[in-house]
């Protein structure tokens, strides 16, 4: 069931084409937004359609009962987000028996501030669904349009620009499999951080250290650990569905 990362989705779509340098050069500097516009441009229409091709996959039931994916229905029993177009959340909350009470496309204040303030157990996905291109986030130009300046007032804000302020400073998040890096909801967090220092976040991130050198680091104040240490703290004692968020 792998699925391919953003990366070889728009360089496959290049490969061939007068783009595919400058898709290269963009997808090496981090910029993913402007490489989906170069590709939309250069093959219109053809993006969605890939994104639904690609990332429309069923999960093998053995991924679904062990391993990574199937310990992150014990770890929220609220609202879920994700800026990913798969369907893969939905598959392994179902399978823990912790199906959602509705999924959220994009956008869409109403029923975003309703779920976040009633702390309903719904999966937002920002980015909207592989499965309908409606309201898909992929180019610089729609990220353009749904977010606007992150750094601004709400009345300078996209739709999904304003609604992520909602979103994150209304409780503190986990962040899981994301980089941190270079992306439009980081830039919101930076924006948040600076107007609202006191607000805090958490993520757990991939790295390749000893314990000796993660004690090192844990010694100047650093909060991070080691790739499965973590998960393996939150989920220890009782692993059934009704330990969820204690």
């Amino acid at each position: 069931m792998r699925m391919p990362q953003w990366s070889e989705l728009l360089l496959g779509l290049a490969e061939g084409r007068q783009i595919e340098d400058n898709v290269t050069n963009l997808i090496t500097k981090g910029d993913f937004e402007a490489a989906a516009s170069l590709v939309d441009e250069d093959r219109p229409g053809v993006l969605p359609k890939s994104v639904r091709d690609a990332f429309d996959r069923e999960v093998l039931s053995e991924y679904l009962a062990v391993g990574a994916l199937s310990y992150l229905p014990f770890l929220a029993e609220g609202p879920v987000i994700t800026t990913n177009y798969d369907r893969v959340l939905e598959q392994v909350f179902d399978a823990a028996g912790c199906k959602f009470e509705s999924l959220i496309f994009g956008p869409r204040p109403d029923e975003t501030v309703e779920a976040i303030h009633a702390d309903r157990h719904v999966l937002v996905k920002m980015h909207g669904d592989c499965r309908d291109r409606t309201d898909q986030i992929l180019t610089a130009e729609s990220y353009q349009a749904a977010y606007g300046d992150a750094s601004a007032t709400a009345g300078h804000q996209g739709r999904l620009g304003g609604l992520a302020w909602l979103l994150f400073t209304n409780r503190p998040l986990l962040f899981l499999g994301c980089s941190l890096e270079h992306d439009r909801t980081v830039g919101v967090l930076r924006a948040i951080r600076e107007r609202l220092p006191g607000i805090s976040h958490f993520a757990v991130l991939a790295a390749e250290k000893s314990l000796h050198e993660w004690a090192g680091e844990a010694a100047l104040g650093r909060d991070r650990y080691p790739r499965g240490l973590v998960l393996s703290r939150l989920l220890r004692g009782d692993r059934s569905p009704s330990t969820r968020g204690t």
